[in-house]
């Protein structure tokens, strides 16, 4: 739906030139995958009464990022109003905070297009474990065979793959 990589390199590289930890481009995917406590634990090598620093810094870096640094991909509008006008019910999953999913909807144009969103505040047991599509399912009053997780990554076909529904890469058109 977005693009949030220039926020994750600028958060990831001003946090971690903070805290002496060297930064990778290469590795973005993994760091923005990775739980803020993990990437801790894995990289930062002194005290860990640090953590708490580190998490409100790489907060405020993604914060200022964010209000610049992402854009919505092309065609979404489209594709997801296309699929509301066919009886599609839209719900977002994310590991974002609802603040910024809401932007980001907004931004798209599509907010009004959007049944749920189920957000990082939302997530009491992260994927791939199926627990955020159960919810939308029951919340909308839908079945697993009506159901697609459209995503990217090994975690999101995971997660479809346990809740019993299609996974694709794309918005169909």
């Amino acid at each position: 739906m977005a693009d949030l990589s220039a926020c994750f390199r600028e958060a990831f590289s001003a946090t971690f030139a903070e805290f002496g930890i060297p930064f990778d481009a290469d590795r973005l995917g993994e760091y923005s995958a990775t739980p803020l406590d993990v990437l801790f634990s894995r990289y930062y090598k002194g005290c860990t009464c640090k953590y708490r620093d580190f998490v409100t810094k790489y907060i405020g870096e993604f914060d200022r990022a964010f209000a610049s640094g992402f854009s919505v991909r092309e065609g979404v509008a489209e594709r997801v109003r296309g699929l509301q006008g066919k009886g599609a019910k839209i719900c977002v999953i994310s590991d974002l905070f609802s603040g910024y999913v809401e932007t980001i909807l907004t931004e798209a144009g599509i907010r009004d297009c959007v049944d749920v969103v189920f957000a990082a505040e939302r997530m009491a047991v992260k994927r791939p474990d199926p627990y955020c599509i159960r919810t939308i399912l029951q919340e909308t009053d839908s079945d697993a065979d009506s159901a697609v997780l459209v995503g990217t990554g090994a975690l999101n076909e995971e997660c479809a793959r346990r809740a019993g529904i299609r996974f694709v890469r794309e918005l169909p058109a």
